[in-house]
């Protein structure tokens, strides 16, 4: 009887050992498995560029099947690429905090050049959390045309007349050419915030330092006086303006046989 009992206890300690050390085991997967995924987010949140190179793949004939490529140069050997038109010639690199969240973003300076002007053409690149994004350019803003050619230049924008506030935009211009004559087509002020880039309406302060208006030729001869005042009886934004020069060059920029005559205005 006492062989029977020990028999039996010797079972049942046999069945709870068994047990402890399924338990143990599912533990111990579940503390390897939340190791893991710890380590997979430490990783990608010290993952950092270490260099930003390029190909130089420029032809000014604009006939490469080839764009020039970005390589941002991860620490952790991986390699994130961008692509660039071959058409423009990539020229430096620097840091801006053009989306204006606090940290410095990847602007790349390209220069392009057809008959009408040179252009500074720039890309904007952002890194969050492991990943490189475009930035800049990207389609849809308001007020940019997608098949205009602009010359880019950064500057400080006025968001808020009553706390100067400012933050970085950039300040976009377009050319044209009539009848081998060049002059400004548009001037735009956009810049980014809240998540998306917004077009600067109020062209009323000093960043804009000047604009072309084509004033249609009624007479045979200039008046300074009598454009002034169609000017800025015209135009909304027509407050501060100042006529600063008149040419006497009339161009048909239309191509509609009236030919304006161009007037610089500064405001």
């Amino acid at each position: 009887m006492r062989k029977k009992f020990l028999a039996i206890m010797l079972a049942m300690t046999t069945a709870l050992c068994g047990c402890t050390t399924a338990n143990n085991k599912v533990e111990s997967d579940t503390a390897v498995n939340d190791t893991t995924e710890e380590n997979r987010v430490e990783s990608s949140e010290d993952l950092l560029v270490d260099s930003v190179t390029w190909d130089d793949s420029y032809d000014p004939t604009g006939n490469s099947d080839e764009d020039n490529k970005v390589y941002f140069n991860m620490s952790d050997g991986s390699v994130q690429t961008f692509e660039i038109s071959s058409d423009y010639k990539i020229e430096d690199l620097k840091m801006v905090d053009l989306d204006n969240d606090g940290t410095e973003d990847y602007i790349i300076s390209s220069y392009f050049a057809n008959t009408a002007a040179e252009y500074n053409i720039i890309y904007a690149y952002t890194f969050d959390d492991g990943q490189v994004s475009q930035l800049f350019p990207v389609s849809g803003i308001e007020g940019v045309e997608d098949d205009i050619l602009y010359d880019f230049q950064i500057t400080e924008v006025t968001i808020d007349y009553h706390t100067d506030e400012t933050v970085n935009g950039l300040e976009l211009t377009s050319f044209g050419k009539v009848d081998g004559m060049v002059y400004e087509e548009s001037h735009k002020i956009i810049y980014y915030q809240d998540g998306k880039w917004n077009l600067k309406s109020d062209y009323t302060d000093v960043e804009a330092e000047y604009e072309i208006i084509m004033a249609p030729r009624g007479k045979g001869y200039i008046d300074l006086d009598d454009i002034t005042d169609n000017l800025t009886s015209a135009d909304q934004y027509s407050e501060g303006w100042k006529v600063e020069s008149v040419t006497d060059t009339y161009i048909d920029c239309g191509l509609d046989d009236n030919y304006e005559m161009v007037v610089s205005v500064s405001f």
